[in-house]
């Protein structure tokens, strides 16, 4: 983010190499976001975080307004941040969210982005089982292997010379 005296903040563009970069602490940060909620929500918040991860993945297979397939993803992540906890894990991922998702809006057409969530919906869906056993280091394995792929497709639509 760039501030220029008199006008608002503006968010700079990424370049292919910080991408991969963010996808990396992606792959750190994520699962660390979902052992702690394993290890710290209450069961409460395993109800919500199931709901929000339907909403999440229904929202994604039949939408085809990707604002409206954010806000399911949104809701999903608020539920999880609250649950692990808040604090310094989720100012982290909540500005890697805003860069990455700032990265793939001027990269990838909406339609390659629509399948991209779609994916990722599918992959994130997978982590809930070992988090509704209090698995915690089991779900933070799905959760990075959920990461890298997510990156991997990502960063293979874009190819260095596009971004």
């Amino acid at each position: 983010m760039t501030l220029v005296p008199g006008r608002s903040a503006r968010v700079t563009g990424l370049s292919y190499e910080d991408a991969v970069s963010l996808y990396e602490l992606r792959a750190v940060v994520e699962p660390l976001l979902i052992e702690r909620f394993t290890e710290r929500a209450a069961p409460t918040a395993f109800d919500a975080l199931d709901r929000a991860m339907g909403a999440f993945t229904e929202t994604a297979r039949t939408s085809d307004d990707l604002r409206r397939v954010y806000r399911a993803r949104d809701a999903f992540y608020e539920v999880l941040l609250a649950g692990a906890g808040g604090g310094p894990l989720a100012h982290t991922v909540r500005t890697e969210h805003g860069r990455l998702s700032a990265f793939r809006r001027n990269a990838l057409s909406p339609e390659a982005e629509l399948r991209r969530a779609r994916a990722s919906a599918r992959r994130l869906r997978l982590v809930l089982p070992a988090m509704a056993r209090r698995e915690g280091r089991a779900a933070a394995r799905f959760c990075e292997r959920a990461m890298v792929e997510d990156a991997a497709q990502t960063l293979r639509l874009i190819g260095p010379a596009a971004a």
